[in-house]
């Protein structure tokens, strides 16, 4: 903001004098006043920074970095800004022209900026598992020490690489580093309303940073299954019912959750042999096929009422399919028969 265009002499004026070296040559940003008091006026320009810092490939000015490490400015981020701007600026470092997720994140890591970004309940007992050791805390502040131990899972976001053009078109990298970065905690929760175990990831991202719905049920449905993707790279003889039922939880985040789990386990190459083992099975696709037998088809072959056992049959259909990838509408009505004599028996 120091440097201005003067309409009338055709010229840049340059207020600091610092202005266009800092600009053209140190690439280097600073703030015209002292950074401190720059912060304390709007703390959210701490992240503003962040992200032009990273869209300009800019270097920090020291005594910027200072301010932004400040704990006064940090606490003032929480009390001073809404929870839908930080969000919104956040969301500006992770994507968009000139974004890298993971440096931004590295940042906020660095910066100690997380507790203020990704904000914890302010109030309650946060417990369950950190870094696969029992963990009971009322100080969110001491979660977040804890926890950057394991911020190591953002920097294998960048080791992610592939060049399979269907891959990349369904590798969400902006979920990956922003999913990874929160993996410690996600088997910690809290007690919310009506004294319910509640989520402290899908707390973050839904009341700490206030991202849409869309992105909470993404993030969550990563985390629910991240682990069972891990299974699957640790076992070479899955059956393609197993894998193939993953991927229709999963859907088309399947390929971003199994290369988050190759981050889980600082196995990347395993996860890129995984991908290529059900690639190969034909699986790859699997949650997007329809079923052989549609419902209505189901219902009057079977005589089943509507309801409930609608969907138990259908589950039944699938996981049939996913096991018999040349099977026919025949056989599985044949077989959806028997599984039906199967449940009349019990």
């Amino acid at each position: 903001n120091s440097l201005f265009f003067n309409l009338q002499t055709q010229l840049i004026e340059d207020w600091t004098g610092q202005g266009l070296t800092d600009l053209l040559e140190s690439k280097l940003l600073v703030t015209p006043l002292d950074p401190f008091t720059t912060f304390q006026d709007d703390p959210l320009r701490v992240l503003r920074a962040i992200r032009f810092s990273i869209r300009f490939n800019f270097n920090l000015d020291k005594n910027l970095m200072i301010a932004m490490s400040s704990k006064q400015i940090h606490d003032a981020l929480v009390v001073k800004v809404s929870r839908e701007r930080v969000g919104k600026e956040l969301e500006g470092c992770l994507s968009g022209k000139g974004a890298k997720p993971t440096k931004a994140l590295r940042l906020i890591g660095d910066l100690h900026l997380s507790r203020s970004v990704f904000l914890l309940p302010s109030i309650g007992k946060i417990e369950g598992e950190l870094l696969e050791q029992t963990y009971v805390t009322e100080n969110q502040s001491d979660a977040w020490e804890i926890s950057k131990l394991s911020m190591k899972s953002v920097e294998l976001v960048d080791s992610v690489h592939v060049a399979d053009s269907q891959v990349k078109c369904l590798l969400d990298t902006r979920l990956l580093a922003l999913t990874a970065y929160l993996l410690p905690f996600r088997k910690l929760s809290y007690v919310g309303q009506k004294l319910k175990q509640l989520s402290i990831v899908e707390f973050m991202i839904r009341e700490g940073i206030k991202f849409k719905n869309k992105d909470v049920r993404a993030i969550m449905l990563l985390i629910e299954n991240v682990d069972k993707f891990r299974a699957l790279s640790k076992n070479d003889e899955q059956s393609r019912e197993t894998i193939g039922m993953l991927l229709r939880t999963t859907k088309d985040l399947w390929v971003t959750c199994l290369f988050l789990a190759g981050i889980l386990e600082s196995a990347i190459e395993s996860a890129q042999d995984l991908y290529i083992m059900i690639a190969r099975m034909k699986l790859d696709m699997s949650w997007k096929n329809p079923p052989l037998l549609d419902g209505r088809i189901m219902i009057q072959a079977l005589g089943l009422p509507k309801g409930p056992l609608v969907g138990t049959f259908m589950e039944a259909q699938v996981r049939w399919t996913l096991n018999n990838p040349e099977g026919t509408k025949d056989e599985v009505l044949e077989h959806l028969k028997q599984y039906q004599q199967k449940l009349e028996s019990k």
